[in-house]
């Protein structure tokens, strides 16, 4: 049996798979190259991606790209994309750390932080209301708009 390459998923509340996650502690890339990275990761013949699974997020230090309801292994661009760093400043602040010095497993688990909070939410003003930037675009699209919110809410998230 081969295993994931995913870094971290995130289950609804019903443990239905919904979100896969590949985190990347890198700057500067692309939504080409985040496009030739996931087909790279679908590719990869030591290990496999989830393939039914409505969201894949690859997660790089200054991009979060998003694809949505995207079967096709092949070139396919980022359904949405955003700077996260408003969004995770507050758990690499808290390490002491700026966030060009952490380690991508040090990444990867705030990543997995962020997540875990995003999921505690009952409601989209509960997101909201810590930082208005999630109701400009493209925050809003990329974590309401899209439905991933939705799905994701109360949900489970597991590190592998």
């Amino acid at each position: 049996m081969r295993q994931h390459i995913a870094d971290i998923l995130v289950y609804d509340t019903k443990r239905n798979l919904v979100l896969t996650v590949v985190t990347m502690k890198m700057f500067g890339k692309s939504r080409e190259w985040a496009a030739h990275m996931r087909h790279n990761l679908y590719e990869n013949e030591e290990g496999s991606l989830p393939k039914k699974c409505p969201f894949f997020l690859l997660a790089l230090a200054d991009h979060f790209y998003l694809w949505k309801n995207v079967e096709d292994e092949g070139l396919v661009m980022p359904t949405y994309d955003m700077d996260p760093r408003f969004s995770i400043e507050p758990y690499f602040k808290k390490s002491g750390y700026p966030l060009e010095k952490l380690n991508r497993e040090s990444f990867e688990l705030l990543v997995g932080f962020w997540l875990s909070g995003v999921t505690l939410a009952y409601e989209e003003n509960d997101i909201c209301s810590l930082d208005s930037k999630w109701l400009s675009k493209p925050y809003h699209e990329w974590l309401f708009e899209s439905g991933l919110f939705n799905v994701i809410k109360r949900g489970l998230v597991e590190h592998l």
